[in-house]
């Protein structure tokens, strides 16, 4: 293959590959949104850390 055959596989390739995770991500976000989950686990964590500091606020630093 010459160099611009190859630039145009490649940009092809590329397109596709994008393509592909773009719909991969959006039907797992799809997904998700009918699950309908309320918090992600790392919030319920900054929940906690948030009403300690609060709490605590001259002792914790």
């Amino acid at each position: 293959m010459n160099s611009r055959k190859l630039n145009k596989f490649i940009n092809l390739a590329s397109l596709i590959i994008l393509l592909f995770l773009f719909l991969i991500g959006f039907f797992f976000r799809f997904y998700g949104l009918l699950d309908n989950h309320p918090f992600w686990i790392d919030e319920f964590a900054t929940v906690d850390q948030a009403r300690i500091l609060l709490k605590y606020w001259s002792s914790v630093f």
